[in-house]
């Protein structure tokens, strides 16, 4: 029987058929969002429509890679968080290929061993930076930081 752990580590595989059959890890109903974005969580629900963002995720970033990975076991055996880094090729058509890294928080939720729900965060600034957008320092002052 293959455990809820198993299917995330499933999940983030980096095989390219491993990442275009990831839509069969999710429920028919199941949904995948990114949650920090420059506007509102991007949010696909459906295998359906699951399938068709799995195409668009590999031509969009071709050679993604996970690593570093931390699989977080919660006490419902349903709920499993993973801690990540991010890297490969970012595609998009406005921008041009281009070198993307970051680090990233999954959240998955799980009923009858499959995904339900998955929530994908962020820091949106790495990704506005990759695709070469100007971003606005904040300055907070003399904040203490250890450099």
């Amino acid at each position: 029987m293959t455990t809820n752990v198993e299917k995330v580590r499933k999940y983030l595989s980096n095989d390219p058929e491993d990442r275009r059959q990831r839509p069969y890890l999710f429920a028919e109903d199941g949904s995948a969002g990114l949650y920090t974005t420059d506007s509102d969580a991007v949010v696909t629900t459906g295998r359906h429509k699951l399938l068709e963002h799995a195409e668009w995720s590999l031509k969009s970033f071709p050679d993604w890679e996970w690593f570093n990975i931390r699989i977080i076991e919660t006490t419902d055996p349903d709920e499993i968080w993973a801690e990540c880094d991010g890297k490969g090729t970012i595609n998009y058509p406005a921008y041009g290929p281009r070198y993307y890294e970051n680090h990233f928080l999954h959240a998955f939720k799980f009923e009858n061993g499959l995904i339900v729900e998955q929530r994908e965060f962020m820091n949106p600034v790495k990704q506005l930076q990759a695709l070469g957008m100007n971003v606005p320092r904040i300055d907070r002052g003399d904040i203490p930081k250890d450099k």
